[in-house]
Order: structure tokens, then C-alpha cells, then sequence
């Protein structure tokens, strides 16, 4: 008889499944930093992210960047920028809760003007969502700043705030918007104009009627009026009446005239936004996309439209794991085109505005006035605004070309921008856009490590010197914001991770098979799973797109 001995199956393990690479986005996440001590109207629409996507790395110019945080205690921030005509520097101290982000206290200083050093802070109470905000400047007899106190009222729906200057009683602005499946609509005013008067206006408005043609008022200057440049506007001192003033006093006397004022003061004064995105799938990074029309005071209108794509495509990196069938990549594209509907000139509708709701200042009694934002502005730009020429407080981006001494307007020529971005993996980026006044191109280039670091080479061309293109470096070290993560199937997911991976779905493998075009009407895609294991991160993430769909 023989000895019988089985020897167990030595079998070999299975192969490894097959994955789809999730690189993190390029730049971190910085989602509402300094937005609360904001008018909210600024950040609708997308505007900001289609403003970045324009902008940031294409500038030709070199420069660098901060975004550091002691791992030891991160409640505490630094984000500095330097470039060679300026910079600027914010250190930011908020509770460590991703709810709070609304909540904070922060010193920030520009290189621009001198002086400009101010100390801000917000709070907003997470169940109402009433708040508050307070802008003071700490050198305001250098820079001519004023501090600014807000109130706002924020949530997913709605917001509505105003932005006043204490120290003249002056209403600097006023904003209001809403928001209903999808479609957001957003009014702001900036009057710059006391409190008392615009009171006035709107308790008693059959004033408008009779409104006194006499002669105007101006403010007697201060010579320690500590960042008041010498204006104060509840002394009234009388002088002689302007060209605008007797035609405003002269058409006070119909009441379809003062309509034809306000309604000139109005546009003048005030900036409107239609826009509508559809809402984001659950944990998606933002709305797939964003068109919008906005009214500028002035008369500029503003064509934009932004959109943001996450889409998975086959891998043709032979370093990469045989494992590996695809990889996510982020794609966004922005268009936006200006043009001016209209323009005024120096005695039209514009100069025309109800006294009664007008602040009373001559043009020569503005040497040294103080601007919207608090600042000093010259006599040139005062008389300009003096004559009606006053549109919404936003660099750059006036469509009237004002020339006070011939004391004509005309219209700026229309422009149209096209822009491309392109992050192919987690350490590559290529960006262009196309505009007809300029193109410029990028590639950035990413490591990523306990402090990361990218760099960004740039070139600009000008279609008026287009044998002169100019070139632009851009450096930025940062080790704080959350990684965010965008699949482009149904399932999303954001974390901390440097790179996540999830089981290849059945399209995965087909789309590697070279058989996607042939099966993807009818094939199934099956979710995988968001990941478990970071439980603190889910819930982290979660509170910080709370935050960040408040208005």
C-alpha cells in the first residue's frame, strides 16, 4: 500500500483590477477666503472662476506666490503675492471648523499704494445667515482709505447686504440677489451718496417734483479729516450753480422730467446680472456651466459663458501600471464678450440726477474727494464724476473713455475673449486664449509634495506689436486648501489624497478596448464607490461646500 499526500493548490493570485487614474486639480481649494467682507454681487455667475480662467497664469510679467500654513496650528494663513511693480499680502486667522470659513479676521496690505494696510473681519451667523463685516484701514491718512461697515443677510437662495462709510454717512453700496432652479438674477447699486438723502428719496419720492433748483452745496474741507481728504458733506457751503444743475433745475418741474433723471441716475449708478447655470450633480466641484449677460453702469454689456469638464480618457503613458485604463482630465473653456450699448456726454441725462437724491458737490470742491472705495481721488477724476461720468467702482472695466478737458465721451470698442485650460494629469497644465487685442499661451508644470510647489511660463502677443511678444514666470509655494477630486463618470469625490484611483466600470474597459464609440448609447454605467476611510475629510468636505454655496 502506498502513502497518498495532496498537495494544496499553489494557485496564482488574481490579476490586480483594472483603474482610472483622479488626479487633484491644479490649484488647490480656496473657496470663500475674503468673500464674506465682499459685495456678493461680484461673485455671481461664475464671474470670478471665468476672471481666473482669463487671467491667472497668462500674465506677462514675472511674479510669485504664497499660500502657507504651519501645520501646528492651521487656523493661521498666509497668501502673499509679488511681482515686480507690487504685490500683496493677506495673514488670516479663522476657526479651525470648515463652517466658519465666513468667520475670520485678517490683515491684508498692498504694495500698490502707500499706505494700504487694512484690518478686516467677518462674522455670519451659520443659522440665519445675518452678518456682518468691517473693512478699517490702518494708514488711511497715506492711502485716503475710509473704513466701510456691511451688513449682508447669505443663503443658497438669496442675499442681500449693503456697504456703508461711517465717518461721511455715505451709502458706498447696496446689493440684492436671488436665486430659483438654476436661474440667478442680481441687482447692485453704488450711490456713494449720504444716507439721509437716499432716506429721503425713498420715503418721500413725490419730492422728486419739487426739488429745489437753487444753488448747490458743497462740503468745506478738513485739514484733519483723516482720510476724508478734506470732504465732509454734512456742512453745506453755497456756490455758484453748475452747467448740470440749472438743466436739472429746470427739468424739475414735470414729473415725467424727474422720471428721466432717476432713470439716468439709475443707470448710471447701478449694475444688473442675468445668469443661469443648471444645478451640479451631488459632490460635484461646481455647475457644469455658466451663461450670463450683465448691464454695467455706463452702459456695457458683458456676454460670458464658462464651463467646467471632467472627462476620462484613455492612458498613453508607458510608464503608467498595466492596471491603469484611463485618466481624468479637467477641461475648462470661457468666452466673454463686452461691447457698449451707449454712450453720454458731458451735459446729457447722466449729470441730470434729482438733486434730491444727488449729493451736492461741485466740481471744484472735489480736489482730494474721496472715491466709492474710500479713496482719494484727483480733481480731474472728480470732475469727471461731477459731470456724470460715474459708472460702477470696477477697475478696468469702464466702456466710457472720459476726457475731461474737451469734456466729450465716447464708447470703447467691443471685445471678445476666448479661453482654454487644459490639466492633462497631476503635474501638467496647458492654458490659451485668444481675444481681438491680444493671445496668450501657458504651460505649468506641478510637484507635489509636504509643501507643493508649480511653475507657470507665459507668452503674450499684441496684435499692435506683434513682432514684440512679451513673456511672464509665475512661482507659487503652498502647503494649504483641501485637494479637490472631479471623476468624469456619476460618482465624485474630494479628499486629501494625491492621487485616488476607483475599480475601471465596464465602459472603462470598452473605452480602452477601442470599442467606446460602438457600445455608448446603450452600455450602463456602473458607479463605483466614492472611497471610504476618510470619514473626518467627508464630513470637512461636506461643511466647506456648504460654505460655499451660500450667496
Amino acid at each position: 500500500m502506498g502513502a497518498f499526500i495532496s498537495v494544496p493548490d499553489q494557485a496564482s493570485p488574481p490579476p490586480p483590477p483594472k483603474v482610472v487614474l483622479v488626479p487633484p486639480l491644479f490649484q488647490r481649494d480656496v473657496r470663500g477666503l475674503s468673500r464674506f467682507c465682499q459685495s456678493s454681487y461680484d461673485y455671481l455667475g461664475n464671474r470670478k472662476q471665468l476672471t481666473r480662467l482669463l487671467r491667472d497664469h497668462l500674465s506677462p510679467e514675472l511674479g510669485g506666490m504664497l499660500l502657507l500654513s504651519p501645520p501646528d496650528d492651521p487656523r493661521i494663513s498666509v497668501r502673499a503675492k509679488m511681482r515686480r511693480a507690487g504685490g500683496s499680502m493677506v495673514l488670516r486667522w479663522q476657526p479651525s471648523s470648515a463652517a466658519s470659513l465666513c468667520t475670520f479676521i485678517e490683515m491684508a496690505a498692498s504694495l500698490d499704494s502707500p499706505g494700504d494696510v487694512s484690518l478686516r473681519g467677518s462674522y455670519l451667523h451659520q443659522g440665519s445667515g445675518l452678518g456682518a463685516f468691517v473693512v478699517a484701514p490702518l494708514g488711511r491718512d497715506l492711502s485716503g482709505e475710509a473704513a466701510q461697515v456691511g451688513v449682508r443677510y447669505s443663503s443658497t437662495t438669496a442675499t442681500a447686504g449693503a456697504i456703508f462709510v461711517p465717518r461721511r454717512g455715505d451709502l458706498s453700496k447696496l446689493w440684492l440677489a436671488g436665486r430659483f432652479h438654476g436661474l440667478t438674477l442680481g441687482l447692485q447699486l453704488s450711490p456713494a451718496l449720504p444716507v439721509r438723502h437716499a432716506l429721503t428719496a425713498l420715503i418721500h419720492p413725490t419730492l422728486l417734483a419739487s426739488a429745489p433748483s437753487s444753488a448747490s452745496t458743497v462740503s468745506a474741507g478738513s485739514s484733519n479729516g483723516g482720510g476724508d481728504g478734506g470732504v465732509n458733506s454734512n456742512e453745506p457751503v453755497p456756490t455758484t450753480n453748475t452747467a448740470s444743475s440749472t438743466s436739472s433745475g429746470n427739468s424739475c418741474c414735470g414729473g415725467g422730467s424727474n422720471l428721466a433723471e432717476l432713470r439716468s441716475w439709475f443707470r448710471s449708478h447701478a449694475c444688473m446680472l442675468l445668469a443661469f447655470s443648471p444645478p451640479p450633480r451631488p459632490g460635484a466641484v461646481g455647475a457644469p456651466f455658466t451663461a450670463s449677460v450683465e448691464l454695467k453702469a455706463g452702459g456695457e454689456l458683458t456676454f460670458s459663458f464658462f464651463q467646467h469638464v471632467a472627462a476620462t480618457r484613455q492612458v498613453v503613458n508607458p510608464f503608467e501600471e498595466d492596471e491603469v485604463v484611463g485618466i481624468t482630465n479637467y477641461l475648462d473653456i470661457g468666452l466673454q464678450l463686452t461691447t457698449a450699448i451707449g454712450a453720454t456726454d458731458a451735459g446729457g441725462g447722466v449729470g441730470d440726477i434729482p438733486k434730491l437724491i444727488r449729493p451736492n458737490r461741485s466740481a471744484a470742491a472735489t480736489v482730494g474727494g474721496i472715491s466709492d472705495n474710500g479713496r482719494i481721488r484727483t480733481a480731474a477724476a472728480s470732475a469727471a464724476i461731477a459731470g456724470g461720468f460715474k459708472a460702477c467702482p470696477e477697475p478696468a472695466s469702464s466702456s466710457l473713455h472720459e476726457d475731461v478737458d474737451s469734456s466729450t465721451t465716447t464708447a470703447r470698442p467691443a471685445t471678445i475673449d476666448l479661453a482654454l485650460s487644459w490639466q492633462i494629469n497631476k503635474n501638467w497644465l496647458l492654458k490659451a486664449r485668444v481675444g481681438n487685442q491680444s493671445a496668450a499661451a501657458a504651460v505649468g508644470a506641478r510637484v507635489w509634495h509636504a509643501v507643493s510647489a508649480y511653475l507657470t511660463a507665459s507668452v503674450r502677443v499684441d496684435y499692435a506689436h506683434i513682432a514684440q511678444p512679451r513673456y511672464g514666470i509665475e512661482l507659487c509655494v503652498e502647503n494649504f486648501g483641501p485637494l479637490l477630486y472631479e471623476r468624469g463618470a456619476d460618482d465624485v469625490v474630494a479628499g486629501r489624497a494625491l492621487l485616488q484611483r476607483h475599480e475601471a466600470s465596464k465602459q472603462d474597459l470598452d473605452n480602452f478596448a477601442g470599442r467606446g464609440v460602438l457600445i455608448r448609447r446603450n452600455a450602463q454605467s456602473v458607479g463605483s464607490g466614492s472611497g471610504g476611510g476618510r470619514g473626518g475629510n467627508d464630513h470637512e468636505e461636506g461643511e466647506r461646500r456648504k460654505m460655499a454655496e451660500l450667496m
